[in-house]
């Protein structure tokens, strides 16, 4: 046990301690056969030594059994076949040890190399068996997601579609009703690109994207705009900090709006009512830089360095709401296609968050 703590502790190799414990069993043999030789005198001298080589190839494989061996068989050699042996019957004798000894140590290095693949085999049957279990909570989860997310849009449509059909609403009404149903089918249009991009990410890693020169501030308002609407209902400050000025970079449009809607929502969703929001756009000669931050629920210092690894979804769980564990991973991958960086940050737990977005301007790349 203790030879085996020494192992597990890494201090020594495992064929070091081999050959440690082939000179101490090869030795301690050597010691007793020396002790019971006046009762044995020559006969099998070589008997008590298969123990040794036996004991060194199983705690460290195939050259601590040889080197067992070839210890062994000198020692049988220098002190054990002395009287009348011939040198015929003293070679034979030797060649017969070492032929065991190859043997006992072959056979043990390859139970080993067998239980280690049988280990290595398990270890992959139980990695594919939880990850089909992942794969398995992921699709109900992703199955619960886009129905809340479809269910809530068409509600309003279904709801307004109601009223209009009714006749009772004034004109001032109709045109709210009409913005209203727009906004919602923009909201499930966006979510089923979402969805589509999701299966894409799930299925490749990767996501289509082609870039032009593009106003970045039009992008940011954009998104914005649409969310305007679930800020006020949900009671949630947006505050808005943009400086007015020329943002021009080579992007593509959808993909920047599926990004800042994506941290625009997220801020929403994990913002209780009450809370704020606020969105700032700084450019400098060479960059744009986005900062989205709220004072909600934050984001845990354990948490926050796999904040864009792919199905994380910690904040989901503390808040209840829905989520794939996708949206960051595919924002941030965005990002990356445009050359950019992205970043987040929270003092912890119920202490808000910020993401931040830092764009090369079109002059820095051409």
């Amino acid at each position: 046990m203790k030879i085996q703590r020494l192992l597990r502790s890494g201090r020594v190799t495992e064929r070091r301690m081999g050959i440690v414990i082939a000179l101490l069993s090869v030795t301690a043999t050597l010691a007793g056969k020396m002790l019971l030789w006046p009762y044995f005198e020559s006969r099998s001298p070589f008997l008590l030594f298969v123990i040794p080589v036996a004991i060194s190839a199983w705690y460290g494989g195939l050259w601590p059994g040889l080197f067992a061996t070839a210890f062994g068989a000198i020692g049988v050699e220098l002190y054990f076949l002395s009287g009348p042996v011939t040198a015929g019957s003293r070679a034979l004798r030797i060649i017969l040890f070492i032929a065991e000894g190859f043997v006992i140590s072959g056979l043990t290095e390859v139970l080993h190399s067998t239980r280690r693949r049988l280990a290595d085999t398990a270890e992959a049957n139980r990695r594919l068996l939880i990850d089909a279990n992942r794969a398995n909570k992921i699709k109900d989860e992703v199955l619960a997601s886009v129905s809340h997310d479809l269910r809530t849009p068409m509600t309003a449509i279904l709801v307004w579609i109601h009223l209009l059909q009714s006749g009772k609403l004034s004109t001032e009404k109709v045109a709210d009703a009409v913005l209203v149903i727009k906004r919602n089918v923009q909201i499930q249009l966006r979510l089923l690109n979402d969805i589509l991009d999701t299966s894409q990410y799930i299925a490749t890693g990767e996501i289509q994207m082609n870039r032009a020169p593009i106003e970045l501030l039009l992008v940011l308002k954009s998104a914005i705009e649409l969310l305007h609407p679930i800020c006020e209902q949900k009671g949630v400050e947006l505050k808005l900090h943009i400086d007015e000025c020329n943002c021009h970079i080579l992007g593509n449009e959808d993909r920047l709006q599926q990004v800042f809607w994506n941290l625009l929502s997220n801020a929403v969703k994990f913002t209780s009512s009450g809370g704020w929001i606020a969105v700032r756009c700084q450019k400098s000669e060479q960059q744009i830089r986005v900062e989205i931050t709220d004072n909600g629920i934050g984001i845990s210092p354990e948490f926050l360095p796999h904040i864009f690894e792919r199905f994380r979804q910690e904040r989901r769980i503390e808040s209840g709401a829905q989520s794939l564990g996708l949206g960051l991973a595919i924002t941030k991958h965005i990002i990356d296609l445009h050359g950019g960086t992205i970043s987040a940050r929270s003092a912890g737990n119920g202490q808000g968050s910020t993401f931040t977005i830092t764009l090369q301007t079109l002059q820095s790349v051409t």
